[in-house]
């Protein structure tokens, strides 16, 4: 527990980045144990199902971090860390939200 004798650690900043971190790795890991038998059991998912999904699914994040975030920074104008900070917990917000609606969604196609 050194790590949180150092002041930075204390500060209102840093304790709520380290609440989002635990809370979107508590959400990840619940999300992750359940997301199989989820598509199996709602869409029949089969294991080439699953493979074809999960490579979209890391397509979308390398194109987010790679392209996307810097252009999004840009568009809200996050010029200062205070600026940045909003936009990481509008992110998390979002990264919520979907998880939420993903695991409601019933049919994929209309």
């Amino acid at each position: 527990w050194s790590m949180l004798n150092v002041p930075a650690a204390r500060t209102p900043a840093a304790i709520l980045f380290m609440s989002i971190r635990v809370c979107m790795a508590m959400a990840f890991h619940i999300f992750q144990t359940i997301w199989t038998a989820s598509l199996k059991s709602r869409f029949d998912f089969g294991p080439a199902d699953h493979g074809k999904f999960m490579s979209f699914i890391g397509l979308t994040y390398a194109l987010s971090q790679g392209f996307v975030a810097k252009y999004l920074l840009q568009a809200f104008g996050a010029n200062t860390p205070k600026d940045r900070v909003r936009v990481v917990l509008a992110c998390c917000a979002a990264l919520g939200l979907g998880r939420y609606v993903a695991f409601e969604t019933i049919v994929l196609l209309s």
